[in-house]
């Protein structure tokens, strides 16, 4: 004798499959609004009372533009190497995108979901 589950008690894969992405979703949203071991410890330490703000003048985190250097040698920031270690990079990424575009289309074509070529002559 075997028992069977009823048909009623048992939910479709769809509907399973949308619950476990609701979940998850609502998980990897909240994840990042609980740092952990927030609040516990101060990792700064507050500025005594009575100091004196910052000097205008005083460099910020971010520089202006052009407010740098020109580069001296070849390996620094806008230096010639970083400029073709940068369109090598590009190069390499397009030439990737091409190849696979190629293959796609020789597969596409010998499935037959492709048309053939046909030559300016009519052959």
């Amino acid at each position: 004798m075997t028992t069977t589950r009823p048909s009623a008690a048992r939910t479709p894969r769809r509907v399973r499959s949308a619950i476990a992405a609701g979940v998850l979703a609502v998980v990897l949203a909240a994840a990042p609004a609980v740092p952990v071991g927030a609040a516990t410890t101060a990792t700064t330490t507050p500025a005594p009372l009575g100091t004196a703000p910052a000097p205008v003048g005083t460099p910020d985190i971010i520089p202006l533009p052009n407010s740098g250097r020109a580069p001296a040698t070849p390996g620094d920031r806008g230096g010639w190497q970083q400029q073709v270690l940068f369109f090598s990079i590009c190069g390499a990424i397009l030439v990737g995108i091409g190849l696979m575009w190629r293959e796609s289309r020789v597969k596409r074509r010998r499935q037959g979901r492709l048309p053939v070529r046909s030559t300016k002559n009519g052959g």
